[in-house]
């Protein structure tokens, strides 16, 4: 190819895809990323000279389209590099089991049947630990190992760092140490997959099939008529179990939140948030090492250490954490376990686990080989729907069930319509006779439900919300205002000017920005971060606190008068006593439901109990300010993200 043409065809790319970004729109009128409509002419102008440049090159002779890469090349992380050969022999090799009792209180690894299973309730797992994963049906106890003298195959309670369940689905069980499991890893896939995925798997088990045969061509016609009866049998019975694996594992540590952590079946096999999500599961893993070693100091089980011993303290924590990839490789670690290269991709421990995309593990539903009757999309969305509004104050789960909810609503309207079209069909073949349509209409009305709609707008929006305000301007209070509003047991989550090439920061750790609602920012460049955060939501807010005497801490007026933006002057931040932090709360929570109603389509979007926990949150955090008073600017509180000796 000519080299002028390359870079006119890119040069002409590029101006379209600016031009194409200064007209975005929300909802139809200007939100903060608007282009004045003066120059409206002018850039449609411009955009039809690119075009026209475009398209005559491109008809020219010598011109190659290049195909995209697959997966494609990421933007943000450095990963896509091949893997560290320390990386590919921990890899290689099999999990350990430690010398001492360290892992005396590990995880459950809980995921619902059809949900990836092994690839990452196991083999992830012990990829980023180092040690053996554990299963709980067959996983001694301590007191059984001793009885015994030995664990066998799977490992026994010491020796692994979690144990494996469905439980309470019919095909799980808890350990018989239950009690000594204190932490819980949670992988949740959309039932509208992991139902279908589940009955492959148990098609592939009772005929002795491989591991994904299950929708090869020579089974297709005998697993369509065994799905149909399956079905028509079971598909209630395992709508029910995946709402009470939902609850019962909400129930189970609903006073002690961070010892439980969500994943899901789609992050993790999404070439992008793959990574983040790898390199989250490597810090859970972590932190529960680490209390594992003190809570077994504290309880005595380490014969000659004492919480005063510090320096053992160390050296055990060391111990028990060598094995445990950096967090900066888990990225690689997911790379080589999702997309392997042919070095690790016939590694011994891998080489008997199913691709990620397997009809026993992965891949989509198939409404062809596996149909779903409006019937069965209803009592999904009805199930999703009771379970979006119990734990609706569990911010990371609530997006979660409320993306299935969506797609099982989608593809609910999808049969539907196709019923309709086939009824329509059937009206015309048979003739305009009253008798078929009186078939036509009852055959309607027993096939189709109304699909189960939420109360709250919340819960079927995806949205953000920036705190962004200059340095001294009351950004502590207006931020934890807003976390207490939306999600009031989550950590502060703080972002830098640089975001994405500089990861959010949460509890300590990189955070990823759809994990959460309520981000925290000195950066003052709304415009730049409205370009890049949007494609993530429906919407993103910006609620700016700012002090109006000051002309190094104010903002721009033009900013202000953006629907998506709210602009509270540092005055109404500030309160004396617990009546006055009230008042605050009410009066601000009415700012913010009026501001933003446009996009949730009623001034109800916010509730009582929000404001309720709102105040709580504030109440907490300016009892931390106290306790942070006497401690050193280094020190840091996470959750409410105040500083020794002062606030952010």
């Amino acid at each position: 190819m000519n080299r002028f043409k390359v870079v006119a065809v890119r040069e002409s790319a590029s101006i379209m895809t600016a031009l194409f970004d200064g007209f975005i729109r929300v909802n139809g009128s200007a939100s903060v990323f608007s282009v004045d409509r003066r120059l409206s002419n002018l850039l449609k102008v411009l955009m039809i000279t690119s075009l026209i440049i475009l398209c005559c090159l491109l008809t020219s002779q010598n011109i190659e389209l290049l195909p995209m890469a697959s997966p494609p090349p990421h933007r943000r992380l450095d990963w896509t590099s091949q893997c560290s050969q320390d990386i590919l022999s921990s890899l290689l090799s099999p999990p350990l089991r430690p010398t001492t009792p360290l892992l005396k209180k590990p995880a459950y690894i809980a995921s619902f049947p059809g949900s990836g299973d092994k690839i990452f309730s196991k083999y992830l797992v012990e990829a980023l630990s180092g040690l053996q994963v554990g299963e709980a049906a067959v996983s001694p106890s301590l007191h059984k190992m001793q009885e015994t003298g030995g664990s066998g195959e799977y490992g026994g309670q010491g020796e692994v760092i979690a144990v494996r369940t469905h439980f309470p689905h019919t095909s799980g069980k808890l350990a018989s140490w239950d009690g000594d499991i204190p932490r819980v890893i949670v992988i949740l896939r959309n039932p509208l997959h992991a139902i279908p995925s589940y009955f492959n798997e148990v098609y592939e088990i009772r005929n002795h099939l491989p591991p994904g045969s299950s929708k090869d061509q020579q089974h297709q016609a005998d697993t369509h008529a065994t799905w149909i009866k399956w079905r028509d049998a079971q598909f209630p019975s395992q709508t029910m179990l995946y709402r009470r694996f939902v609850s019962f594992w909400m129930e189970r540590h609903i006073e002690d939140d961070n010892n439980r952590i969500f994943f899901t079946y789609e992050d993790l096999t999404e070439w992008y948030k793959g990574p983040v999500e790898a390199k989250r599961m490597q810090t859970f893993l972590e932190k529960g090492l680490k209390e594992n070693v003190l809570e077994m100091v504290k309880s005595g089980a380490l014969e000659g250490v004492t919480v005063e011993d510090r320096e053992k303290i160390d050296m055990l924590t060391s111990d028990a954490t060598k094995n445990l990839v950096r967090e900066s490789d888990a990225p690689c670690i997911w790379k080589e376990l999702i997309f392997p290269t042919s070095s690790t991709q016939h590694k011994r421990r891998l080489q008997s686990v199913d691709p990620p995309y397997s009809s026993s593990t992965g891949g989509e539903w198939d409404p062809i080989g596996r149909p779903l009757t409006p019937e069965n999309l209803a009592a999904l969305s009805q199930m999703l729907l009771e379970l979006m509004n119990r734990w609706s104050r569990h911010q990371r789960l609530l997006n979660i069930l409320a993306s299935y909810h969506r797609e099982v609503n989608k593809l609910y309207l999808k049969v539907v319509e196709g019923l309709e079209v086939q009824i329509e069909q059937l009206s015309l073949e048979v003739g305009a006779s009253g008798q078929a349509e009186e078939q036509s209409k009852e055959y309607l009305s027993e096939s189709t439900h109304s699909i189960p709609q939420s109360n709250n707008p919340r819960l079927e929006k995806r949205f953000h919300i920036i705190q962004a305000s200059p340095p001294h301007a009351g950004s502590t209070v207006a931020t934890n205002w807003l976390i207490g509003l939306f999600e009031p047991l989550s950590d502060y989550a703080y972002m830098s000017g640089n975001w994405p090439e500089k990861p959010i920061r949460q509890n300590g750790h990189d955070a990823n920005i759809e994990t959460h609602i309520v981000t925290k920012t000195d950066d003052m460049e709304l415009l730049q971060m409205y370009r890049k955060i949007r494609p993530l939501f429906d919407e993103v807010f910006f609620v700016v606190s700012y002090i109006p005497s000051d002309p190094d801490n104010t903002v721009k007026a033009e900013l202000c008068q953006y629907k998506n933006v709210l602009c509270i002057p540092y005055e109404e931040l500030i309160f004396t006593n617990e009546d006055e932090l009230k008042s605050m709360v009410q009066r601000l929570t009415a700012k913010l439901k009026t501001r933003f109603e446009y996009f949730f389509g009623t001034a109800n979007w916010l509730t009582e109990q929000d404001e309720v926990n709102s105040f709580t949150r504030l109440q907490d955090m300016v009892r931390a300010k106290t306790d942070m008073a006497s401690k050193s600017l280094e020190v840091t509180d996470h959750k409410f993200g105040i500083h020794g000796s002062g606030q952010r």
